[in-house]
């Protein structure tokens, strides 16, 4: 029976499997902030979220690629672009690829946009509350990965801005997935427009 299994079905459990052991780390360092609240588990339940939120926002722009290519519909400037690539020729004419950070509000409405060429009734606001929510928790995140002063390496996460990430990113994504079952209960009993 294992010759009955196409490529599809395999990438379809790859991302599942990788989306499942991303959302149990949250729940993880969920539960060990729960048992212990320390500033190292505050500070690891931060960076734990990002990871599992870059990780979907991966899977995305991945899918997005995938169906924009088979579409012919993907550009050679928005994969560059997605890839986070450029080039330069050296003056002996060598081709140098460099890669090029592309912080994560860009790339994900990067994602969006390249998904707009699919699916053109697309619709994000990002005037929501959410989007600004994931914006000032992402400086959060910031202060714990890329702390300015030498002196204190170590970020202290105040118990307050914990508490300000964590209900944030909560309803951000309660609403997210909210807005998609919604979607797809109406995809499934036909009243999707």
């Amino acid at each position: 029976m294992s010759a009955d299994i196409t490529l599809e079905q395999i990438d379809s459990e790859l991302r599942a499997t990788f989306l499942r052991t991303l959302i149990e780390d949250v729940l993880t360092a969920g539960a060990r902030g729960g048992a212990d609240d320390s500033p190292a588990h505050r500070r690891d339940m931060i960076r734990t979220t990002f990871a599992a939120i870059e990780g979907s926002v991966w899977l995305y722009r991945e899918h997005v690629r995938s169906v924009a290519k088979t579409m012919d519909v993907l550009t050679p400037f928005a994969d560059l672009a997605r890839r986070e690539r450029t080039f330069n020729v050296s003056e002996r004419g060598a081709i140098i690829e460099q890669v090029r950070y592309v912080t994560l509000p860009t790339i994900i409405r990067l994602a969006i946009r390249q998904a707009r060429l699919i699916a053109p009734s697309l619709s994000i606001d990002f005037s929501d509350r959410g989007w600004s929510d994931l914006k000032s928790s992402l400086e959060v995140r910031h202060r714990i990965t890329h702390p300015k002063s030498k002196r204190r390496p170590r970020c202290i996460i105040r118990r307050h801005d914990y508490i300000q990430v964590r209900v944030r990113l909560n309803a951000t994504i309660h609403r997210t997935f909210d807005g998609h079952r919604r979607k797809r209960f109406r995809v499934l009993s036909g009243r999707y427009a």
